[in-house]
């Protein structure tokens, strides 16, 4: 009698831990936090991102847009505007033309 017993005994405690591991993965289930919700992409650009910087070395002006991805940046060469005064004066006018388009100021770093 006491090997029936201790069977029935084992049968119980196998059954208890298969139902406690499976309410642990529920209460785990439950516990998980919900997948974050991407933010959704700018496509305008911000007026504190429009910059242009002087390249001596290279003989440039650069410009910035302040958007991102390709031709989003524009080069401004000395030789093709008839030197660095007049390359620079260029495109602080076309600084000027992109900025009436935002609100706010622009950075220029020389």
């Amino acid at each position: 009698m006491a090997s029936k017993d201790a069977g029935k005994a084992i049968a119980e405690m196998l059954a208890k831990k298969t139902a406690d591991a499976t309410e642990k993965k529920k209460n785990a289930a439950l516990k998980k936090r919900p997948a974050a919700k991407a933010a959704p992409k700018k496509d305008t650009a911000s007026p504190t991102k429009l910059a242009m910087a002087v390249e001596r070395s290279r003989k440039q002006v650069m410009l910035r847009n302040g958007q991102s991805g390709p031709g989003t940046t524009f080069k401004m060469k000395f030789a093709d505007h008839g030197g660095e005064g007049k390359a620079v004066k260029k495109a602080r006018k076309w600084l000027e033309a992109e900025q009436k388009s935002y609100t706010g100021t622009f950075d220029m770093v020389m």
